[in-house]
């Protein structure tokens, strides 16, 4: 790798005679040439070293003239908007503005003295809305620091240098990376510059830059792999050498997200372009295979014999594998297992003059399964789960939320009419899928969801018997499990606050519909603290093991402060008519329940399973004659048309709870219950916390939904 070169103290005579030249022609009021404008560019420019790079200030100048440009009025008038990409459509230039002006805020709010693109890469969030193509010119525009559209090789060599760091810190060798971004190949003008446009021209085709900047979302049905890096423990033959790549090493190579081709790093840019097309051929036959070279050993789906690497070939629909002699009179393609839950690619059509991809189904019964990953749920795991469903289904019905609203999604597969829904995330997860579902009108038709456990909490998984996460990640046997569910109904209710006399500032309900539960009181306030906490320091919540760790402490310290020992003093509640008492039993808390379980597992219904304490406890009450204080309430269901309202103590009688010790207290079942607050008060809804101000809430029947809840 060139390594930057240091600024030189005295220009050349080239150089000066060419500034003497450009004052001249300013003095005479012309303008100044284009010639004479880049050799300014090259001797005035700022010099961005590896050695300074890391404390230099010239980005958050840069982030700082585009920010103050971007909050004028006229912001996108052609003086003081930021750069937009060349493209016929004024809408996606709007768009990629205010994204990029998104952008920019968020890598202020978070710079420190780092690396620019290790920044950009690891801390802006919003980067995963933008384009591949966006993406890289939002990179590039942020090397050039004297905003004209030029970069000079030192700002490209600082790249370079950045870039190469990037890839060591992710533990993969940079020395292809080196070779394809060298001088020859960037090809600079004899003045050392090159336009960001023709650079970004250069950078969208290398495949090492593809599998960092990351491109799985731009589906261009072209036949190009989507890479990413990836290193095997066991044997693998690189694709378009058919050499054997060591296991073991960091010099292994690059992985499409979207099919089964391996190759090496150099080898990357003489690959075939033939990865799984998602839009139809008119051209071909309904149900024909898309046929693969395959490096590993596999057995033949004709003759059962093994094939060897490169002795046949292997469908990446249907995943049935053929020697070249055995190919003659293959059958149709069955899309293989996937069969009930893909998407076939009949269904996917392409308007050539809008450039529009929609769906327009051939068969009324089929249902194909529309999947919506969370990739930030319980510890970012959501990210794995999301490239696997992309590897075995249609890339065009696996989506992830941090790139796409469930809004789009479900209107991209309304024509299908009949479709089932997989939503992997936690519970704030299903109430955004649910909360889309609603605004796209869905009434009697609406499509059943099935959860899969990848967030923290997890309640209503444990509820539908969907287990309260994912051990080991089985896409066939989760797909398995979708085909054999039933269909139960989850009851909704709608949460309707008012503030009493003057609001004070506090924070807005962040749902006004309750599909798990609602609590007021001492286990809002940890969830509140737990929410503060990982909004300040994102870095120390990413698994779910640190994030329970970190509940775990925060319930501690609450269970000897008490902070809510007064609690009933504050509070009035009224089921269907019926005052309740809250002191009765000291409560700090109180929960409405609409599923079995709460706070990451806590098993609240009053039908448990009868264990050795229960039976001892009912024995001495028998013996005793005491009284059972246990209400005669109906054995609780998510779909029984009835609220539940339990109370707690303290956290150390939640602990009591949460390991069976002892039952929670279990106050009355109603259809509507009224809510008076008088003071400000912690509260959460499906696991999301505010403080709400003196209010009066009323919690009344929404709706009825369907789920699909996993047969054991």
């Amino acid at each position: 790798m060139v390594q930057p070169s240091p600024d030189d103290d005295a220009p050349s005579s080239s150089n000066q005679a060419a500034t003497t030249h450009g004052d001249d022609t300013t003095d005479n009021g012309d303008d100044v040439s284009e010639e004479t404008a880049l050799v300014k560019k090259s001797t005035s420019s700022s010099v961005l070293s590896p050695a300074n790079t890391s404390t230099s200030k010239h980005f958050m100048q840069r982030i700082n003239s585009l920010l103050s440009r971007g909050s004028s009025s006229n912001r996108y008038s052609s003086k003081t908007s930021i750069s937009l990409p060349s493209t016929p459509y004024h809408k996606e230039c709007l768009e990629y503005a205010k994204l990029k002006q998104k952008a920019l805020h968020q890598v202020e709010a978070v710079w420190v003295k780092t690396e620019i693109l290790d920044l950009i890469l690891t801390k802006c969030d919003t980067l995963n809305h933008f384009t591949y193509e966006q993406k890289l010119r939002f990179i590039l525009e942020a090397f050039d620091v004297d905003e004209d559209g030029m970069l000079a090789k030192d700002e490209v060599d600082s790249l370079i240098y950045q870039l190469v760091k990037y890839i060591l810190k992710k533990g993969y060798y940079p020395d292809e990376a080196e070779k394809m971004l060298s001088e020859e190949r960037i090809g600079y003008s004899q003045t050392l510059l090159i336009s960001v446009q023709e650079l970004l021209k250069v950078l969208v085709g290398i495949p090492t830059v593809q599998a960092i900047i990351g491109i799985e979302d731009d589906l261009k049905d072209d036949g190009g792999h989507v890479w990413t890096y990836r290193q095997y423990i066991n044997p693998h033959w690189c694709g378009v050498c058919h050499h054997q790549v060591m296991p073991y090493t960091k010099r292994q190579g690059l992985k499409c997200k979207l099919c089964p081709f391996f190759c090496h790093e150099s080898c990357s840019v003489d690959a075939p372009l033939n990865c799984v097309v998602t839009i139809h051929d008119p051209t071909k036959d309904i149900g024909y295979h898309h046929w693969m070279e395959f490096a590993t050993k596999k057995r033949c789906s004709k003759c059962y014999y093994s094939v060897k690497p490169f002795g046949g070939k292997v469908c990446r629909w249907c995943n049935q594998a053929y020697h070249t002699k055995c190919m003659k009179n293959v059958k149709k393609c069955t899309y293989g297992e996937s069969q009930a839950n893909i998407l076939p690619r009949e269904w996917v059509l392409k308007d050539v003059e809008k450039g529009k991809v929609y769906l327009h189904p051939l068969e009324n019964e089929h249902k194909p399964l529309l999947v919506l990953i969370n990739p930030k749920s319980g510890g970012n795991e959501g990210q794995y789960v999301y490239n696997q469903f992309r590897r075995v289904l249609n890339p065009r019905q696996v989506y992830s939320l941090g790139n796409i609203t469930p809004d789009d999604a479900i209107a991209f597969f309304k024509p299908v009419g009949k479709f089932n829904i997989l939503v992997g995330g936690g519970d704030g997860s299903i109430t955004w899928v649910q909360e889309a579902l609603d605004r796209a009108g869905y009434k009697e038709d609406r499509p059943p969801m099935m959860v899969m456990a990848i967030g923290t909490g997890n309640d209503l998984s444990r509820s539908l018997k969907c287990g309260g996460g994912l051990v080991t990640i089985n896409i066939a046997k989760i797909l398995k499990s979708v085909e054999k569910a039933k269909i139960v109904y989850l009851d909704r209710w709608k949460l309707d606050i008012r503030n009493i006399g003057e609001s004070q500032g506090f924070e807005k309900a962040p749902a006004t519909i309750i599909n798990n539960y609602f609590s007021i009181g001492v286990d809002a306030l940890v969830c509140h603290r737990f929410q503060s906490r990982r909004t300040a320091h994102p870095d120390q919540f990413q698994s779910r093991a640190r994030n329970k760790l970190h509940y775990f402490e925060l319930s501690a310290t609450e269970a000897f402060n008490h902070t809510w020992r007064n609690f009933y003093d504050q509070i009035s509640v009224n089921v269907n008519g019926r005052e309740v008492d809250l002191k009765k039993n000291n409560l700090e808390g109180i929960c409405f329940l609409n599923i079995e379980f709460i706070h990451g597992g806590t098993n609240m219904a009053h039908d448990n399973s009868i264990n050795c304490l229960a039976a001892t406890k009912y024995a001495l009450k028998k013996v005793l004659c005491l009284k059972n204080d246990t209400p005669n309430f109906a054995p609780k269901d998510i779909g029984d048309g009835l609220i539940e309202v339990v109370g707690f103590e303290s956290m150390f009688h939640l602990a009591k709870i949460k390991t069976g010790v002892q039952p929670p207290h279990y106050i009355d079942q109603g259809t509507e219950i009224k809510i008076t607050t008088h003071q400000k008060m912690p509260m959460q809804i499906d696991g999301e916390a505010w403080i709400q101000d003196c209010c009066q809430i009323t919690i009344s029947k929404h709706n009825r939904v369907p789920m699909l809840m996993k047969k054991n």
